[in-house]
């Protein structure tokens, strides 16, 4: 007599006959050398056509360990390899007929990766930024035999590489030397140091890397970020009686022009004045002592015109952010956001300072 397994008497009957296509999903586009694929409990032949063409059989049989549940076996998957270039672009019918018996019938759509059918004799290489996540850029290669874009690389921030188009990398273009000039009553100017090696990402959706500065003085005190919202730069000098701010864009590769005001502990500001911002130097590391930019004489000057800012100048200042606090009242979204902006940098140099 024959023995039957009681692993054989529980098996459902309908696992005898079920299966599943998984490529293409209904109603997706498809490019490129790929797979139609699925599993099957029983089928020893499948069959697969599109538009009613036959594409001839299938291989069945491999390994698909999470169907052994439903099916009682592990030797359940198919596949056929398709060019979806072939077809002409737009909607298309396919069918997977197992053991000659209707398994499913989906709509979907192709494109023609190329544009051709099949595309030789060319290359091409293309960064995405912030892709896997934010602060890293995935490397993808044109591949003649799957007529498709590859990711053959993740870049990392400890890499120390960054797209230059995303956040992260134009927050990096930050490092090196800057010359700050702007005009309230006179003309002032601050020099700031950016150190690439402290770039760092914040985990902020906004502000997703920050990098940090030595101002004049020598003191670590400033933080840089490009700031998605604003699509501009964001510079913060923090300083005893207030905090000096930029809100700045990209002119060239070696100027930004921007604003620059006065944030005081009251939650108020003075009002913008014209800033344009120099690169003088660029640098891959900088310390205390590496502040080559500024000479003996710059840093006098800078120091009388920064202590005629703070005493001179307040009163003046202080006038105007009365003035701009009111003015703000037509569009208080728009100064919240901001001011939100610069606390939030404010808090993130702080804790990457200490």
């Amino acid at each position: 007599m024959k023995t039957i397994s009681i692993a054989a008497l529980l098996l459902p009957l309908a696992a005898f006959a079920q299966g599943n296509l998984e490529n293409p999903q209904p109603g997706s586009i498809e490019s490129g050398v790929s797979l139609v694929s699925g599993w099957h409990c029983t089928a020893k032949e499948i069959v697969v056509s599109v538009d009613g063409v036959s594409l001839g059989k299938s291989g069945v049989g491999s390994i698909r360990n999470d169907t052994a549940g439903i099916c009682g076996h592990a030797n359940t998957g198919f596949s056929l390899l398709y060019n979806y270039n072939i077809p002409e672009p737009g909607p298309h019918v396919i069918s997977v007929y197992a053991d000659g018996v209707l398994m499913e019938t989906r709509n979907f759509s192709t494109t023609r990766s190329g544009g051709v059918p099949f595309l030789s004799g060319t290359s091409k290489r293309i960064e995405a930024g912030d892709f896997p996540q934010v602060g890293s850029t995935a490397i993808l290669d044109w591949s003649q035999a799957k007529q498709s874009f590859v990711v053959t690389e993740i870049r990392r921030s400890g890499d120390g590489v960054f797209d230059p188009e995303s956040a992260c990398g134009k927050t990096a273009l930050l490092a090196g030397s800057w010359r700050m000039d702007f005009t309230i009553i006179s003309k002032y100017t601050e020099h700031y140091q950016f150190d690439a090696d402290s770039l760092i990402e914040t985990g902020n959706s906004d502000l997703p890397c920050l990098i940090l500065g030595y101002d004049t003085y020598g003191d670590l005190d400033v933080g840089g970020a490009y700031v998605i919202s604003l699509g501009r730069w964001l510079i913060l000098d923090e300083n005893a009686l207030f905090d000096e701010v930029f809100v700045m864009s990209s002119t060239t590769s070696s100027r930004m022009d921007g604003v620059y005001y006065q944030s005081y502990s009251d939650g108020t500001h003075s009002g913008e004045y014209a800033a344009v911002a120099t690169r003088t130097a660029t640098s891959s590391s900088l310390n205390t002592q590496a502040l080559s930019n500024v000479d003996a004489a710059s840093v006098q000057e800078n120091a009388k015109g920064a202590a005629f800012s703070e005493m001179s100048v307040m009163d003046t200042l202080k006038e105007r952010a009365a003035f701009t606090v009111t003015k703000q009242a037509d569009d208080p979204k728009k100064a919240s956001d901001l001011g939100a902006l610069v606390e939030r940098l404010r808090e993130l140099t702080k804790t990457a300072v200490h």
